[in-house]
């Protein structure tokens, strides 16, 4: 079995929190913006499905916490993995969009792009993260709460602007779509552009000081 006190697992475990926060940024921005990816942006992607998964199998080794001590049985720690979390992961780990895309054909890729945000599914990790943080007598409660409160709100807004912009997706850009209602340049511009604009108006949206400039 695995020592969780390990350095090289201390380290594998943050490069995994790393890996998750990437994904729940990446994930609601590929389905939005996916048409700009690349094949070496797949291969990128292919290769950290390979990583997540590699960390489901390190699970199965790592000792569980029960009553404030470590429990080494691995059928113990099978039993509470596979009980839930380990569903989890593999929902999220599975390239879902690349194997239906494979099956249905390209002719469905703006449905098949909700795909991606069953990467979503391994959010939970974060929560543990923080509520590991929680229990650590040398973090404050106050930064922490703020920390979380702030990151839920860019997430909010990060989520919000990708959705907006693929409604607009979904109705092929038409004439009464928000993107051409705004600027019709902004589908030849670059995806940041695309983005930041999206962003804009979630923001303002949700601080009320720019609603209605801009509307699905």
């Amino acid at each position: 079995l695995i020592n969780p006190n390990y350095v090289w697992y201390c380290r594998w475990r943050e490069t995994i929190n790393f890996l998750t926060i990437f994904d729940i940024v990446a994930a609601p921005y590929r389905m939005a913006f996916s048409q700009l990816e690349t094949d070496s942006i797949e291969i990128f992607l292919l290769a950290l499905d390979a990583l997540f998964f590699i960390n489901i199998i390190i699970t199965f080794f790592v000792p569980i916490e029960h009553d404030q001590s470590l429990v080494f049985e691995r059928k113990r720690i099978a039993k509470k993995y596979l009980r839930r979390n380990f569903w989890l992961d593999i929902l999220g780990t599975i390239p879902f969009p690349v194997i239906v895309g494979e099956i249905v054909g390209s002719n469905y890729n703006d449905i098949l792009n909700l795909f991606h945000l069953t990467r979503l599914t391994r959010t939970y990790r974060m929560c543990l993260f923080f509520d590991s943080l929680q229990e650590n007598s040398r973090v404050s409660f106050v930064n922490l709460t703020l920390s979380k409160v702030l990151l839920l709100l860019l997430i909010a807004g990060h989520f919000s602007a990708c959705f907006f912009w693929y409604i607009a997706r979904l109705e092929n850009f038409s004439d009464d779509s928000w993107v051409i209602q705004t600027d019709p340049a902004l589908l030849a511009a670059p995806a940041f552009e695309q983005y930041v604009t999206s962003v804009y108006w979630s923001f303002t949206t949700a601080s009320t000081v720019g609603y209605g400039d801009i509307s699905p």
